[in-house]
């Protein structure tokens, strides 16, 4: 069996998801993460090892790791400042991409990483990881039936068990790390209410997806084949993995 290789930039912290990519029996093994911090390099080996029996090679500048490693796929979970940076760079080595959400702290941002994306003819996926949930699929699927009637608003109410303060202690707090407060909530609280595009390709490539960006025709699939189509499904409370299959067919993450 061929095994995809992923790769994960930001190891440590909310890298810890990218644990559950790595499936040797099912053809995805997990080769190399990429932090800044030695902590955070000495976090991510352990963990791997005790956990996981792996023994990925370790970088402190993901340049050099996308660039040594010949990753399928990339997995990316740095602080929301760094998203465009890192996307675009492994998008441009035709690397297909993983991007925790928001996608980028600005509109500009978000527009290079998908021009980025079509030109190069590589996959991207946003982690919207409650769209993939169990209670947001049937909260779907309830008002789809109708049973309530027409929806004419929705009321969101996060409660945070760690303290609402998280989001002003560390690099958020400061505007032109984080953009603001309503782009951190809307991008996970209610990131659920809209399908997010894969960008590029010209066919549903997941339940969830109706089409490619507006702004972006349609083209033919992606110049690289290893990681055809599909989504990542992440859940920390209520699913705590990461649904990865392989087919015949097709590769979905």
């Amino acid at each position: 069996m061929d095994m995809l290789r992923i790769g994960v930039i930001g190891a440590s912290g909310r890298g810890n998801i990218a644990d559950y990519a790595h499936l040797p029996k099912e053809g995805f093994t997990l080769v190399a993460g990429a932090d800044i911090y030695p902590e955070g390099r000495e976090r991510f080996l352990k963990r791997q090892k005790e956990k996981l029996n792996n023994t990925p090679n370790v970088y402190s500048d993901y340049r050099e790791m996308i660039e040594k490693e010949h990753l399928d796929g990339v997995i990316i979970t740095t602080p929301d400042f760094l998203h465009e940076e890192h996307a675009v760079f492994a998008l441009e080595h035709d690397i297909p991409v993983y991007l925790e959400k928001p996608m980028a702290i600005s509109i500009e941002g978000c527009d290079r990483i998908l021009e980025t994306a079509y030109r190069h003819r590589t996959k991207l996926v946003i982690g919207h990881n409650m769209r993939y949930m169990a209670f947001t699929r049937k909260m779907k699927e309830i008002v789809d039936a109708g049973t309530i009637g027409e929806v004419k608003a929705v009321w969101c109410r996060h409660f945070i068990s760690y303290g609402g303060d998280a989001y002003f202690r560390d690099w958020h707090a400061a505007k032109r790390y984080s953009n603001s407060l309503l782009l951190q909530k809307v991008s996970r609280t209610t990131g659920w209410r809209e399908p997010t595009p894969i960008c590029p390709s010209d066919s549903a490539i997941s339940r969830s997806t109706t089409s490619s960006p507006a702004a972006l025709p349609p083209m033919p699939g992606s110049r690289r084949g290893s990681l055809r189509s599909g989504t990542i499904s992440t859940g920390r409370r209520w699913s705590r993995r990461i649904c990865i299959r392989r087919s015949k067919s097709k590769t979905s993450i």
